[in-house]
């Protein structure tokens, strides 16, 4: 698969997850019983723990320099899910479900918009032939 290729299935990925947690995070899905609410999440990790590996998967065929960096990022915030997960099972509050996905979407929101783009820039050049994105130093 040529990596642009890969570089449009990550953001179809991205653009999926992103939909998925603000529907998780409606009002109407307090509505739900707790444990819809948490096989929900579970969904969510396992959909971002694919994500990830399809990611680093693409980020090693095109030798990124700083993958190891990236799959740290990404352990770590599946980390974080799980913790939160628990959180949830053990409390059974649906509010607290939902604070909770909240801020797991700021969380993943910035990965993407931040992390997930540079990596982007650094690699589509790579791949088109054209120079590679750098940011301007304010120096």
């Amino acid at each position: 698969m040529p990596f642009t290729d890969h570089l449009k299935t990550i953001d179809a990925q991205h653009n999926h997850l992103r939909k998925l947690m603000d529907y998780m995070c409606q009002e109407s899905c307090c509505q739900f019983p707790i444990d819809e609410q948490l096989a929900g999440l579970d969904d969510l990790i396992n959909q971002f723990h694919d994500h990830f590996e399809f990611e680093e998967a693409a980020m090693k065929t095109a030798n990124y320099f700083d993958i190891s960096g990236h799959r740290v990022a990404h352990r770590n915030f599946t980390k974080l899910l799980k913790h939160f997960r628990d959180q949830v099972t053990e409390s059974r509050d649906p509010h607290e479900f939902r604070n909770i996905i909240e801020l797991v979407n700021r969380f993943a929101v910035e990965h993407i918009d931040v992390e997930d783009r540079l990596i982007k820039h650094h690699l589509l050049p790579l791949y088109a032939n054209i120079p590679p994105f750098h940011e301007e130093s304010n120096n």
